[in-house]
């Protein structure tokens, strides 16, 4: 059942007992997972299902989001939303004109990558990020950084240079050909990341925005990159972030706008 302005609340209850949550058990996840659902309890979640109270356009949104569908906006809505969803995505349609899939990945020190490698290594970390990778190393105090070099076969498409330190997991540099790629690099930090306190970075300022909205805390800023830190679960396991990287978008930037105008 598709979520939009008309019957919401059929739809909120519909997916709620799909998916075998109760109303207290959806209210408390809503609520741990993004700040636009901090204050939300069982009594209001009700009155939304029952249809006497109509959430605001963002919650409704987020809900949807929540589901992993994409919310259906009337004439009216879109209207209202139309300035906020053309604000550029980083990586939103990237595409390219060939296929590039992962075919292997290489795990090593940084210092025994061979030098053609690390040369192409650096060079994309200052093409994205207008500063030296190890300038971002030193800032950080790392200094035993590790690689994952992501291969299409023999050409080298993606990368993802972080560092272990005790139960903390430092992601200093990604960079990734396609969607595609982006995620198999998730993947990875995912399954080394995990029971640790994770370091990531973040470049856009929707995303930025987001990730804070996630209950993650900004922890420094260097160059125009947020780091954020949070446990690796808090992460991998919030559904708003896992279906924003599924490609849904609009609760991010109907948020940030929101963000936006109240900080003017």
């Amino acid at each position: 059942m598709d979520f939009k302005r008309v019957d919401f609340s059929d739809a909120l209850k519909y997916q709620r007992n799909k998916h075998k949550l109760s109303q207290d058990r959806l209210a408390a996840m809503l609520s741990s997972t993004h700040r636009a659902f901090e204050s939300l309890n069982q009594a209001t979640l009700s009155q939304w299902e029952r249809g006497k109270i109509v959430p605001t356009l963002l919650r409704r949104i987020g809900i949807a989001h929540f589901f992993g569908l994409q919310y259906l906006y009337d004439e009216r809505e879109l209207k209202t939303v139309k300035k906020a969803l053309q604000h550029p995505v980083n990586f939103q349609n990237l595409k390219t004109i060939y296929s590039h899939q992962v075919t292997s990945i290489k795990d090593t020190l940084l210092e025994k990558c061979i030098s053609e490698e690390l040369e192409m290594i650096k060079d994309a970390h200052y093409r994205q990020n207008t500063v030296h990778l190890l300038d971002t190393l030193s800032f950080l105090g790392l200094v035993e950084p590790k690689v994952a070099c992501f291969y299409c076969n023999d050409v080298l498409v993606g990368h993802v240079v972080y560092q272990q330190r005790k139960n903390e997991y430092f992601v200093v540099s990604v960079v990734f050909l396609n969607k595609e790629i982006r995620q198999e690099q998730l993947e990875f930090i995912e399954e080394k990341s995990k029971g640790m306190k994770l370091y990531l970075p973040i470049r856009d300022q929707s995303l930025s925005q987001f990730i804070s909205d996630c209950f993650l805390e900004k922890c420094c800023f260097k160059h125009n990159v947020d780091f954020y830190v949070g446990a690796s679960e808090s992460f991998f396991e919030n559904p708003m972030i896992i279906n924003l990287f599924k490609g849904l978008y609009d609760f991010r930037l109907v948020r940030f706008e929101q963000v936006t105008k109240q900080q003017t």
